[in-house]
């Protein structure tokens, strides 16, 4: 049994506690170190699945719907993740609102497994800004994709895009 364990039972049947236990300065460094080497590590390895890393500066709506293949609201139907490659999710949603692009019925998105994935819930309705890229829809964590209960302005400024005249300036 330890000292601290002794004063701690001490302690525990009234005995009041008469000296300060002092533990050896080698193990206190000991215990730092480990406190700071798994603080590391948890930064390291949780932060990717926290944040989005972009290195571009972010788009105004009106940009990225001119840039993306398809544009559309919908409400996810399922999710499944697929390991080949890097690896990512792939999405099958309800499309509710075509903005740009050939989309109607049910369409299946794919995000990666990287700092930018978008990832998606279950039954949740968003705003999805969409590459075709290899044959699929693609969704990054970058842009203005955004669940639709955040994505109003953005569906303000995109309602407004088959209005404006034909000398018109595009601003976001």
């Amino acid at each position: 049994m330890t000292s601290w364990h002794r004063e701690l039972n001490r302690r525990r049947v009234g005995i009041p506690l008469l000296r300060i236990v002092r533990v050896p300065e080698r193990i206190q460094f000991a215990e730092i170190l480990r406190l700071v080497a798994i603080l590391g590590l948890s930064v390291a390895f949780l932060a990717p699945c926290v944040r989005a890393v972009c290195h571009v500066p972010q788009i105004t709506p009106s940009g990225e719907f001119f840039k993306s293949d398809v544009v559309f609201t919908g409400t996810v139907i399922s999710a499944r993740y697929d390991d080949a490659d890097v690896g990512g999710w792939y999405y099958r949603l309800h499309v509710e609102r075509s903005f740009k692009g050939p989309v109607r019925g049910e369409v299946t998105v794919y995000t990666e497994n990287s700092s930018a994935r978008f990832p998606l819930e279950k039954g949740q309705a968003y705003l999805l800004f969409a590459d075709r890229n290899q044959k699929r829809l693609e969704i990054y964590g970058c842009g203005n994709s955004a669940p639709l209960s955040k994505a109003a302005k953005s569906l303000e400024i995109l309602g407004s895009i088959p209005h404006a005249g034909p000398y018109g300036e595009i601003g976001g």
